[in-house]
């Protein structure tokens, strides 16, 4: 599982991110309630369980920014995207071939984990595009992108 993040081509951040839900020591409020420093284990926003799965998918936006994340990963994948499993995102165990196109599903999904866990929850899904192209863009700016990640990401330049 590691080692499909460790391969990725996102910043040093992105991966400090990813490494925090999957090992599950992002500060939910769950966890927080556990260790006693915040008086409920419900979400500010929402007032569900403030679990990472939450934080990622369910809470605010995040079922629009989910669905179009499959959407995009389903075309790299030529798949449709009820076939995307959301746990990808909290455990990215996943052997896709070739391997630019792994590094490309696991940027994608690094970047979903970044933009998710940021402390503004009220990111609405305009937002999460022009994330996702910034970010595009400096990953372009790298000489090797061919061999990270080929050609995969321009499905992020569609409709």
């Amino acid at each position: 599982m590691w080692k499909n993040i460790h391969c990725t081509s996102v910043p040093g951040g992105t991966k400090a991110a990813w490494y925090k839900v999957t090992h599950d020591i992002l500060p939910t409020n769950v966890r927080l309630h556990k260790i006693r420093i915040t008086p409920t284990d419900k979400c500010n926003n929402c007032g569900m369980h403030d679990t990472p799965q939450h934080r990622l998918i369910e809470c605010g936006e995040g079922p629009q920014i989910w669905q179009c994340t499959t959407q995009k990963l389903a075309l790299i994948l030529r798949t449709i995207p009820t076939k995307i499993p959301s746990e990808w995102l909290v455990c990215p165990h996943c052997a896709l071939w070739p391997p630019t196109r792994r590094r490309a599903v696991m940027w994608i999904l690094g970047n979903v984990v970044l933009f998710r866990t940021r402390p503004n929850q009220e990111l609405k899904l305009r937002d999460f595009i022009a994330f996702m192209q910034a970010n595009k863009y400096k990953l372009y700016q790298i000489v090797k992108r061919r061999l990270l990640v080929a050609n995969y990401l321009c499905v992020l330049d569609m409709p």
